[in-house]
Formats: structure tokens, sequence, C-alpha cells
């Protein structure tokens, strides 16, 4: 199914591999993607990822640390999980500096990862849309399933380095120089495991290694992010919801995020309050017991967050009950960020309407853009 799917890649399958087999064919080759379908499941505290590579052997990503290293710096792009709870092998994978990591958050029906993989290849291989895109069409695929698996459609992630270049299919195709000096395309190339399912593809040139970038700490300013102009947090109605965002001072929008997508909304609030406002970085995965709550998604509660993200730190939203993440918009898109920092609430903290675009005094400030 995957060869009718990806003609032009070279598909590599791993069926219950050792451990020394899967770091070997990480060390001796170059891939473009990680691919792994079977069980896997995030410990508590730390959240460390394990992935089951047999019935009776599982692995941690620090267990193939040096090995998946070498694989990013020489072109690894993207892994995806397609496998239960997979929030702890995203986490783990970020400190190598993955550019890409798709995952789902908890567990996972086999219907549900089956339909999510048809769509998403389909999507990003054959009709060429970004990463992204083709998620997010997959996902909407999963709506069909949410009858007899509610919040299916929640259950796929993108974790995404803000340093990497935004990924396409197009862009795994890389050159290289042959023998005769002549510049040939390369067919992308896939190793993939059945059951226990690695699939990779390689990359001819190898990139050099990228680090994920910590949000800074911002100034004593209710600020959400940092770029040429202030972002201010605001929040909107949106499909029953109620959702924060982020607000330029000359803009008449409120731009929010919703289904993998940013919706701009003329009708919102600004937060006003105090001019000291407070960011903290959760601990060991746990909010602080004082975030502030800034709106509402199916009944439960949404938290004003805010990361980094090309060059600015930008204000978003924190649905912590099915993700451990801060949502934001960048240019018509929901970028998914682990690293984050929450809004803690401010006593005199208020939601004001703006009028006519006009921000209200004491406009919180959520980061600069």
């Amino acid at each position: 199914m995957l060869q009718q799917r990806l003609p032009d890649a070279y598909i590599n399958p791993i069926r219950n591999p050792q451990r020394v087999e899967l770091s070997n064919e990480l060390w001796q080759q170059n891939w473009d993607i990680l691919f792994f379908a079977g069980h896997s499941f995030s410990n508590g505290g730390e959240g460390e990822g394990q992935f089951y590579i047999s019935q009776t052997e599982s692995l941690t990503i620090k267990e193939l640390n040096e090995a998946l290293q070498n694989a990013i710096d020489r072109g690894l792009k993207l892994a995806i999980f397609n496998s239960c709870d997979g929030l702890g092998l995203a986490r783990n994978l970020t400190f190598l500096g993955m550019p890409a990591i798709i995952v789902m958050r908890e567990r996972v029906p086999d219907e549900a990862a089956q339909k999510f993989l048809a769509r998403f290849l389909e999507e990003f291989a054959q009709k060429k849309k970004s990463l992204y895109a083709s998620v997010r069409r997959a996902r909407k695929e999963l709506h069909s399933l949410e009858n007899k698996y509610p919040c299916a459609s929640w259950l796929p992630v993108i974790c995404q380095n803000p340093a990497a270049v935004p990924l396409t299919w197009q862009g795994l195709r890389g050159r290289r120089w042959v023998p005769a000096l002549q510049a040939a395309i390369a067919p992308i190339s896939l190793l993939g495991v059945v059951l226990l399912f690695a699939w990779l593809s390689s990359n001819q040139q190898p990139l050099e290694p990228r680090n994920w970038v910590q949000p800074t700490i911002l100034p004593p300013v209710v600020k959400g992010g940092e770029e040429p102009h202030d972002l201010y947090v605001c929040r909107g109605a949106h499909e029953g919801g109620l959702y924060p965002g982020k607000l330029l001072r000359d803009a008449s929008s409120c731009k929010i995020v919703y289904e993998w997508e940013e919706i701009s909304l003329n009708n919102y609030e600004v937060l006003t309050g105090a001019r000291d406002s407070e960011w903290q970085t959760p601990i060991n995965g746990q909010l602080p017991p004082n975030a502030f709550k800034g709106g509402k998604d199916r009944g439960h509660d949404v938290y004003v967050c805010q990361a980094y993200y090309k060059g600015g730190i930008h204000p978003g939203k924190l649905l912590y009950v099915y993700q451990d993440a801060c949502n934001i918009s960048y240019d018509g898109l929901l970028i998914s960020l682990s690293d984050y920092k929450v809004l803690i609430s401010g006593s005199d903290f208020r939601w004001q309407t703006a009028i006519n675009g006009q921000l209200p005094p004491g406009a919180i400030k959520g980061g600069q853009e």
C-alpha cells in the first residue's frame, strides 16, 4: 500500500527490529523521514516516551540519541509516530533538533491511525501540499469517526522546530552529485517497520544540525511576544468556543487558531490590566496553579500562553487537557510549539471590547511581531 501511494519513494521496511539493527540503519544511511506504527506510551513526570520494537522490548529516544542525532545531522527532517500517547516521544525529539514531528497525543484506535495515515500521504506526497495543510486535511477526515471515537480529530499533533524551513514533499527530493559530476534528482527513500514499523526516507545532502530556540524572558509589561511590532492579547468567540489570540496595534481583527487554521475575528475583546505581567514555564509538565484562563473549548479551560517562533514571541492558546503545547497563529496556519510560557493571573485583569479597532487603555502586550 505504501509503495503504491509513494511511487517516487524508496521504502525499506524493518519488522520487529533489534535495537542494534535500527541504530545501524540510522548511522549508515541518509534518511528523510522516520515513521513508526505500533505501541508507544509516555511516562508521567518528565514525560519520557517509549516505543515497542517487539512484543517484549521497548526503547526510549534517549537510548537512540547518538544514532538519531547523526541521522538529523545528515538530513532526517520528519518523525511520525502513528502510535498511542506520543507527546513524550515528541518532547524528547525536540531536544535533538528534529525539524518536524507528528505524534498522537493520546491512545489512538487502529481505524483512526490508518485513516489518518492514508489521507496524510495522499495530501502530502501525491497532492504535494505542505506538511501543515496535509495534517489539517487528515485531521478533518477523522471527524467522521467521532461518533465512535470522541475527539479523534484532536489526536494528531505537529511539533515544529521554529528554526527549520517549512516541510514539503518536494523539499525532501534533494539533489546529489553523481561520479560524473552531473546533478541528478534522487528518489526519496523510506525506512518502515510494520507493526513496530519505522519508516524513514533518505536525503542526499546532509544538513547542519538545528537546535530548538528557547523563549526569552519578556520585559515587565504584559506582552505575549517580541518582534518589530507589539502584539496584544485578545480573544474571540468561534464555533461555540472562546479562544485567546494575538492582535496588532494597527490591526482591526483578532487572530486565533482553530482546526489548524488561522481565523481573523472582527468582534473581539482585549485583555487589560497591570503593566508588570508575569509569564512562567511549566515545570515537569505541570501548569502553575495560578495560570490565567483566557477562554473555553468544548467545556475545557483554555489558557493564555506565549512561544518563540521565527524571531518573535507570540501569544496564543494552550488547551492543556488535550496538548502540552502552545498553539499560535502564523502566516495563516496553526503552529504548535512545545517550548512555551503561560500567563500568570493578575488581580486587575479585565477583558474589554475593542471599539472601531482601537485598543482600550492598559491593553496587555503579549509580544512583538
